[in-house]
């Protein structure tokens, strides 16, 4: 995942922040994940499926000793995200743990840095 689109579509739900943030934590299934934050189970689950096939999460399988195994989930990635909204500014940076930005989107108000470069040139 490296499309700050898709990242901002998955962040933007608020359960989702609350699952990511609690998993920074600690690895958890979705039982416990359901009890601690107090959202439904279903809910949870749906919300783990996409983050991992996003590749936001990964799973593995963990022997209970209360029952069957269970399906515990991780985050899979670590980035900074960084987005700077000013007067004819809008940039978006996504970094990589590394330190390498892997994509950048700087929308600028281009037609007002036209003039302005017109009116330093006149």
């Amino acid at each position: 995942m490296t499309d700050i689109d898709e990242l901002l579509s998955i962040i933007e739900n608020p359960t989702r922040r609350r699952i990511l943030e609690y998993l920074t934590r600690e690895p958890s299934y979705p039982l416990q994940l359901s009890k601690e934050l107090g959202v439904s189970q279903q809910a949870v689950m749906k919300n783990l499926a996409l983050m991992e096939q996003t590749g936001m999460l990964m799973s593995y399988p963990e022997e209970s000793s209360m029952g069957p195994t269970r399906t515990v989930y991780v985050p899979n990635r670590q980035f900074t995200l960084m987005i700077d909204l000013h007067d004819n500014m809008f940039t978006a940076r996504l970094i990589s743990s590394g330190g390498k930005d892997e994509k950048e989107t700087d929308i600028s108000d281009t037609e007002k840095a036209v003039e302005q470069l017109k009116e330093l040139d006149s």
